[in-house]
């Protein structure tokens, strides 16, 4: 009998290590890992399954919780382009571009778009895409900066290049002079009411240290609104062959504005003093040239304010801000050769008669998921966990007559640069957009686990 070498004895004893106490623990606690990992793996799958099922209408729980959606994700949330030159006509069709509507003819040439404020819905349009000089109307975009940058409490002192920048002395002004103190506040009260081109200066220096520079963010706002066929080239809209924009840009912009609490403030006080200053020894009252606001020469029933404009080569330009119960519209008429109000009565006139706003209800508040046994182990809260919620009622605006049954409804979940992703609703009409609803999502599954 041979015996072993002892370099192959000990080689056997390597490869059968006796199992120690310390080797047992260790390998329990890879197994326990393991369980862990997959349990996981299996709630994400799940998670992630049964958001996607109910959402397309499965039932996980019980037949009554399951939220039938039709569908889902076929179609491409209907936005930018396929808005582009619509507008409901009179017997409730959709059609394109130019054709008037029944009640509503602007002059040939001239530019209008008709928006709902709450969900862009665009009830009219007329060459919409067509550029042309905005004049004085630029100034909502350079209030609109001003608003988003300065306080309106604070106190400057005016330039010399602001106060003496305008070389046109017909210009609009309310004759600021260098050294000559002002508050924010009174600086924007004077671009949207009575239109002053030096106080435009001053906004400009004071946003961003140079009007050249301004005039770059003026640029880079109308790009981040969506706007394509706009160029700014300076804060208050005298003539310039490359300031241009477009009826469905201004539009855009208009509506931005109007979002923002403090330019709201601005765009519809009809009076407004400035008691006098260090250079000014007099009070200058400011009436807001808007003459469709209350007690005005062309008063509307429910202007709330807007922004006028004229050049001898943009002819008359007009923003109107309008309400009637709870429809909220924007009128923008451009190139008119009538001083645009009689036009603007038309287009709410037109609004305001053959469309309303209509509440949407037949979404849940809230989407939810029925959680699976095996998650009670490695989940904080073990029950029906909520997928998204919306905050408020969807509503949209419709030809009246029209039942929100009608509607057709797509779904996207889109990136939200404050939060978690959303989920949006999207109704439209005859292939129309007509509004939205937005649901949030409420925490990620991974802020559960235990």
């Amino acid at each position: 009998m041979t015996r072993k070498a002892p370099e192959t004895a000990h080689l056997q004893e390597r490869r059968n290590p006796r199992r120690t106490p310390r080797m047992h623990k260790m390998r329990r606690k890879r197994i326990k890992s393991t369980v862990i990992l997959i349990l996981f793996l299996i709630v994400v799958f799940a998670g992630t399954f049964g958001g996607f099922y109910v959402l397309r209408g499965g039932s996980i729980s019980t037949p009554a919780q399951a939220y039938d959606i039709t569908r889902e994700f076929q179609h491409q949330s209907l936005v930018g382009t396929s808005q582009r030159a619509s507008a409901f006509a009179a017997d409730l069709c959709v059609v394109d571009g130019d054709q008037p509507m029944d009640s509503v003819s602007l002059e040939d040439g001239q530019e209008g778009v008709l928006l709902d404020l709450k969900d862009k819905s665009v009830l009219f349009a007329q060459n919409a895409y067509e550029r042309v000089y905005p004049a004085s109307i630029t100034k909502i975009m350079t209030a609109l900066l001003g608003c988003e940058n300065l306080d309106p409490s604070q106190k400057f002192t005016m330039s010399q290049s602001a106060a003496y920048g305008i070389s046109d002395s017909n210009s609009s002004s309310i004759y600021a002079d260098t050294g000559e103190e002002f508050t924010i506040e009174q600086a924007l009260m004077a671009i949207m009411l009575q239109s002053a081109n030096e106080m435009t200066l001053a906004v400009a220096e004071l946003t961003t240290g140079s009007t050249k520079k301004f005039v770059e963010q003026m640029n880079l706002k109308a790009r981040q609104l969506g706007c394509t066929n706009t160029h700014f080239n300076n804060p208050n809209g005298l003539p310039d062959e490359i300031h241009y924009t477009t009826a469905s840009d201004m539009a855009k912009i208009a509506r931005a504005a109007w979002f923002n609490p403090t330019f709201r403030k601005f765009a519809s006080t009809q009076y407004y003093e400035i008691p006098p200053t260090n250079k000014f020894a007099e009070t200058r009252y400011l009436l807001n040239h808007h003459k469709m606001m209350k007690n005005q020469a062309y008063a509307y029933n429910g202007v709330l304010g807007g922004k006028t404009g004229y050049t001898e080569a943009a002819g008359n330009t007009l923003v109107t801000y309008a309400k009637n119960d709870n429809t909220y519209l924007v009128s923008v008429v451009l190139q008119s050769v009538n001083g645009a109000y009689s036009d603007t009565k038309a287009l709410l006139d037109y609004g305001f008669n053959n469309f309303s706003r209509t509440a949407v209800k037949d979404l849940p508040s809230k989407i939810t998921r029925h959680l699976l046994p095996a998650e009670k182990y490695i989940l904080k809260d073990y029950k029906d966990d909520m997928l998204f919620e919306t905050r408020r009622t969807a509503s949209v605006s419709l030809p009246s007559g029209v039942d929100s049954n009608a509607l057709e409804k797509t779904y996207s979940i889109t990136k939200n640069p404050a939060g978690l992703p959303l989920l949006t609703v999207t109704y439209t009409y005859n292939d129309h957009v007509v509004g939205s609803a937005r649901y949030y999502q409420t925490r990620l599954l991974s802020d559960q686990l235990l």
